[in-house]
């Protein structure tokens, strides 16, 4: 919270569990709240289980452990997350909930954690942090926080890829300076993430790594109860077997498969010449540095290139004020669910749309054409198109091109081109 008593926020909402941390501006760091609101630390429960119960008698709503303990006439709601992804509505006990009537209940008691901690204030900044960057999941949140008085100004919606991102590159230089490692180990299994940053690019380009390895060590090990012992040799075998000539400086071990003390053995012998960091709030601290930084003027000078976001800038080329120009359409490193854009424009004794796609890491431009097939023909100038992109994947665009008309001198054909640009 700043002196200006704005709140700024991050919430890394899981499939069992949320965890909620708030930016002190004092220590200029991330802080974890609890539940009842209270500042707690890395060792201490800093869990919200993500589950409802709704008293049919009186209609009041519970969340987390308050839903957990609630007696057995309440009705408990769990799986928010998957029931968004499949589209599962509840309905059973005489009582229907949409899915995201679920996650709008649960959302708004965890945030309002952050209103009674701080009375008074307003949340100017959110993140979410989600596992996976779903498009159907991201739009439901982004559309469950407008709802909840959030838009699009002061929430963002990113994935545990790229909050460990901006974890990351928030901690002392020293500790990214170079590749940071990531081991993850939850239901899904083990991920192994690593982070690298290229400074010789401008502006310094980082790369996130993505290395599923739950085919090898899976949940099921854990709640099969092997002996420690077991655990820790695979475990080892296999970090060593990752780690096998790369130069990573910095380890971090989160997910609730590394509770306990288990794996504690291999993590001593991983710390000989690197730093080792064992924690479950990672993502929730990392997404807090967003929100910091979604109402920063100055916006770091980075960019972040994974799985997740475009590899390549498109521009469209055009004539204004007496001069050829690149009028830029989508930016490299936009998360590509997130990626879209619409202008309008008019075609000058052309029928043909030129775009460029111009990729940093390779450092080349590449020029597509788009031709309108039968255009009708107007006077020069008379032509009005709006034009719009998005994207089916992080490399696919769709180039949509609309008749527009022309005032009342040339009403709209209703004529619509598309076209696909690969990056």
């Amino acid at each position: 919270m700043s002196e200006e008593g704005k709140i700024l926020a991050g919430l890394d909402l899981c499939e069992e569990e949320a965890q909620l941390t708030w930016y002190d501006e004092k220590k200029r760091e991330p802080e974890s709240l609890n539940a009842s609101g209270e500042t707690v630390g890395e060792q201490e429960d800093c869990l919200i289980p993500a589950v409802l119960a709704v008293k049919p008698e009186s209609g009041e709503w519970l969340f987390g452990q308050d839903a957990l303990r609630a007696g057995d006439g309440a009705v408990k709601i769990d799986g928010l997350l998957r029931r968004i992804r499949e589209g599962e509505a509840y309905e059973r006990d005489g009582m229907s909930f949409s899915p995201e009537f679920l996650l709008e209940r649960f959302l708004r008691k965890v945030l309002t954690i952050l209103t009674n901690r701080f009375p008074g204030k307003r949340i100017a900044a959110l993140a979410v942090t989600l596992k996976e960057a779903d498009p159907v999941p991201v739009t439901a949140v982004y559309r469950v926080l407008q709802a909840l008085g959030l838009g699009r100004d002061r929430a963002v919606v990113q994935s545990h890829s790229q909050s460990f991102v901006h974890y990351t590159l928030n901690q002392p230089k020293d500790i990214w300076m170079n590749d940071v490692g990531l081991f993850e180990l939850d239901r899904q299994g083990l991920m192994y993430y690593q982070l690298g940053i290229n400074r010789r690019m401008v502006p310094m380009t980082v790369m996130v790594n993505k290395e599923d390895l739950s085919g090898t060590f899976g949940y099921d090990l854990i709640e099969d109860k092997l002996p420690v012992e077991q655990l820790d040799y695979i475990f080892d075998n296999l970090a060593r077997s990752v780690l096998h000539k790369k130069i990573v400086s910095t380890l971090y071990i989160t997910g609730k498969g590394f509770d306990g003390t288990w794996a504690d053995e291999t993590l001593k012998g991983l710390c000989v010449g690197r730093r080792v960091f064992k924690g479950r709030n990672l993502y929730a601290k990392g997404a807090c540095y967003t929100a910091k930084e979604l109402l920063e003027e100055e916006k770091p000078d980075y960019l972040v290139l994974d799985e997740e976001m475009l590899p390549a800038t498109v521009k469209v080329r055009l004539y204004s004020d007496a001069r050829m120009l690149d009028c830029v359409l989508v930016q490299a490193g936009t998360p590509w669910y997130e990626a879209e854009s619409r202008i309008t424009i008019i075609l000058d004794d052309t029928d043909e749309i030129d775009f460029v796609v111009s990729n940093p890491m390779k450092k080349e431009s590449i020029h597509q054409v788009m031709t309108l097939d039968g255009f009708y023909k107007r006077e020069n100038k008379t032509c009005r198109l709006a034009l719009s992109i998005r994207f089916l994947d992080r490399i696919t665009a769709v180039v949509t091109v609309r008749d527009l008309g022309f005032g009342d001198f040339y009403p709209s054909g209703h004529r619509i081109w598309e076209q696909i640009l690969i990056l």
